[in-house]
């Protein structure tokens, strides 16, 4: 068996590759140590720890300090110590995953105990969902938890990503924007969710997109208006509604400014 190692996000948002295991769980803990031996735990997992303070040793001396809303990844079968830092009930959510690329191999994320980032808000809710889903066990639950696996890990991915990048401060923005184009925008809240001021926020936004939040956000609505215009099945009002506009004129105002011609023309 190979394990790819090293820092392998990148990989898993440009290849194809194949989800053999993935579940998860949330638990409360008391302050007590724990160390992992070779062969307890052969998957990888997404550790968000919602409460409390953890030390983590892994076999090559690595340690890392995380406390509330801190997002972790631990390698496939790795080797551990942890120890709870304060004297409270603590809580988290585990993610295990396999994942395989197409030659059948092990796709580590990180070749070490790695801190993420801490969530602000935006995580918390996809390792909650996937853990109900696991524990409730209802019809299809296996495939629900698969679906909402790859969510979390195309964001979590998008996150390591931006924290790489020049535009970090944004990301949480960016993400939600991109992920969801169709929805209204209200700057305040982009700007708290980045724990940033609105002014930063929007300055911030112009040197990622050369271009103000919601012109970028109509600018995603309308190259999506033009490729379901091109398939001749929707009609424009159709269109204009599947991506988050109501009023048919201004869509077809702001449509014609983008490309130089009418929604109704044929493409």
């Amino acid at each position: 068996m190979i394990i790819l190692e090293n820092n392998n996000f990148a990989f898993v948002l440009n290849n194809h590759f194949i989800v053999r295991h993935c579940t998860a769980r949330d638990g409360s803990d008391t302050p007590v140590d724990f160390r992992c031996g070779k062969g307890l735990r052969k998957w990888c997992r997404f550790f968000y720890l919602e409460k409390g303070k953890i030390e983590f040793v892994s076999h090559t001396g690595k340690i890392v300090n995380i406390s509330d809303n801190d997002i972790l990844f631990l390698p496939y079968d790795i080797e551990y110590y942890s120890s709870w830092k304060n004297q409270e009930n603590g809580y988290y959510f585990s993610v295990e995953f396999i994942l395989e690329n197409e030659n059948g191999n092990i796709i580590n994320l990180c070749d070490d105990i790695t801190y993420l980032f801490r969530d602000n808000g935006y995580f918390k809710k996809m390792f909650y969902d996937m853990a109900k889903t696991v524990s409730d066990g209802t019809l299809g639950f296996h495939l629900r938890c698969q679906e909402q696996f790859m969510q979390l890990l195309y964001h979590i991915a998008m996150g390591v990503k931006g924290r790489n990048t020049a535009h970090h401060e944004i990301q949480s923005a960016i993400e939600l924007i991109e992920g969801d184009f169709g929805k209204e925008i209200n700057i305040n809240e982009l700007a708290k969710l980045c724990h940033i001021s609105p002014a930063t926020f929007r300055r911030r936004f112009l040197d990622y997109a050369n271009m103000p939040p919601i012109k970028y956000r109509n600018m995603l609505r309308l190259n999506k208006a033009r490729e379901l215009l091109a398939t001749g099945t929707y009609t424009v009002g159709q269109v204009a509604e599947i991506v988050g506009i109501n009023d048919i004129c201004y869509f077809s105002k702001i449509y014609k400014k983008q490309f130089g011609v009418n929604p109704s023309s044929k493409i």
